[in-house]
């Protein structure tokens, strides 16, 4: 087999020969969305968006096994239900509450929107920094893009020696936001991130002087939404967390 439609042509022929093919459009469907036939589709299977693309091979695979399957619903483990993957965004959600060895790079799939916002990729990269949007006019503030979230809270207390005149930044995917009251009449949006390989837990955008959040930017800030978080890290009671400077909605 050595691509999609010999695949097919294969659970086609298992299917009128022997009545089956020994796999279940269940098991089918989660390898279709794991990637696991990737290096099988065609270029022009390639070409199109990722769920239409999955879509299809799926719809091509349940037909070959004449079943009348459904795309599942999320299970107790999951974030996010196949059924409800409509982006690049959920679907790294799925893979990763389905495998946590998953590691993505979000940045890579937002080259584009990156350099639209002035951030620029180092020549010589300084440690796990990828991106990072220089000081200009001025201001001391450089705003980087790091791997690893949980690296600025290690034993060894990386974050002390982290700039403080620096923000963190990172392509994340809204996973939880919470709206909560202090003060009896202030509010804050308490937020978990997912940066491609690892859950930003511990962080919080404060209102203005009003006491009120932005409503413009709490509608951005929904579970899926992709966006570019600029954050200034601090621990909360010894556990990691932050201060959510920003969030810019990709495509918003």
């Amino acid at each position: 087999m050595s691509n999609w439609s010999d695949f097919v042509d294969k659970i086609s022929k298992f299917k009128k020969e022997l009545g089956g093919t020994g796999m279940s459009a269940p098991s089918i469907i989660r390898l279709i969305y794991s990637g696991a036939f990737d290096e099988m589709i065609d270029e022009e299977l390639k070409a199109k968006p990722l769920q239409v693309r999955y879509k299809d091979i799926t719809d091509q695979a349940l037909s070959a096994m004449k079943s009348t399957a459904k795309l599942p619903k999320a299970t107790t483990k999951e974030l996010v239900g196949i059924n409800k993957i409509d982006g690049i965004g959920n679907l790294m959600l799925w893979r990763f509450s389905t495998n946590p060895f998953a590691r993505y790079d979000v940045s890579d799939f937002c080259k584009g929107f990156l350099k639209s916002q002035g951030f620029e990729r180092p020549i010589i990269p300084e440690g796990d920094i990828t991106w990072m949007k220089p000081a200009k006019n001025g201001n001391k503030t450089r705003i980087d893009i790091r791997y690893s979230w949980s690296d600025l809270f290690n034993k060894t207390r990386v974050l002390e020696a982290y700039p403080k005149d620096r923000l963190l930044a990172s392509m994340c995917i809204v996973v939880k936001a919470e709206k909560r009251n202090y003060q009896v009449d202030k509010e804050s949006l308490v937020v978990t991130l997912f940066n491609g390989h690892e859950y930003i837990e511990g962080v919080r955008m404060w209102p203005g002087e009003s006491g009120k959040l932005n409503p413009l930017i709490v509608t951005q800030i929904k579970p899926y939404n992709l966006g570019l978080a600029i954050i200034r890290p601090k621990p909360w009671n010894d556990r990691p967390g932050g201060t959510l400077v920003s969030w810019t909605g990709v495509g918003s």
